[in-house]
């Protein structure tokens, strides 16, 4: 009985873990997006600065021009500056909606600073052009593995728990001994599978809205311990 409880509720936590993750994920997008598009507009807004146009009106061009995902931003930075704040405050004001991403709130506050204190802006724009396309890689990169190390461990893990527990089903009798080590091996599979995900987690670096799956690789793991054993 305990167990069955257990299951359902692991099941109901994943099921509203995975709804939340799925939510943050979607809300998230854009956001990713626009940092994987912020090399492009950096050099683009350097491309017009260079060509002694002023940094609010290459922002405008960028607007107009600019990959869709960071058209929002632009549009409340030009909303700010025509309610009387200057481009450097605008920006940072701005940032409201992209605190979730560190490198574009760094780029833009960096930016900010340097109109400030007058400091070469197109010079400052390339600069960051290239660091966030480094950066753009790495996280790309780094994804790639999470997903590597993520399947692996989650389909080896449920996998070798459910033959483990076939074996110990057909070895099965009325040996007290056994019986005890079978309610132990239920709660193994649990914590395996907890333990799996934990590894894909901590070895990729990935945003800590996937704890919200952890009882997600709670449920791989005991699942199908469970539901084999009984």
């Amino acid at each position: 009985m305990i167990w069955a409880t257990a299951f359902c509720l692991i099941l109901g936590f994943s099921v509203v873990g995975l709804i939340i993750f799925m939510w943050r994920y979607v809300t998230l997008r854009r956001v990713r997006k626009a940092e994987e598009d912020l090399p492009e507009v950096l050099h683009g807004i350097s491309a017009v600065v260079k060509k002694g146009y002023s940094i609010e009106y290459a922002i405008k061009e960028m607007y107009v021009n600019g990959p869709k995902s960071v058209k929002p931003y632009f549009k409340r930075v030009l909303k700010e500056v025509k309610d009387g704040l200057s481009v450097s405050e605008a920006l940072v004001k701005a940032l409201k909606d992209f605190k979730e991403s560190r490198s574009f709130s760094f780029s833009m506050s960096l930016i900010a600073k340097g109109i400030e204190q007058g400091s070469p802006i197109a010079d400052l724009l390339d600069f960051l052009a290239t660091s966030n396309r480094w950066l753009v890689s790495l996280n790309r990169e780094r994804r790639k593995r999470a997903l590597g190390i993520a399947a692996m461990n989650l389909t080896l893990t449920p996998l070798m728990l459910a033959i483990l527990s076939v074996v110990l089903v057909s070895m099965r009798t009325e040996s007290t001994l056994l019986f005890f080590f079978t309610e132990l091996f239920k709660l193994y599979g649990l914590m395996a599978g907890i333990a799996a995900f934990s590894l894909s987690y901590f070895a990729s670096g990935m945003s800590k809205d996937v704890l919200l799956l952890f009882p997600l690789g709670a449920l791989l793991g005991f699942a199908p311990v469970y539901l084999v054993i009984g």
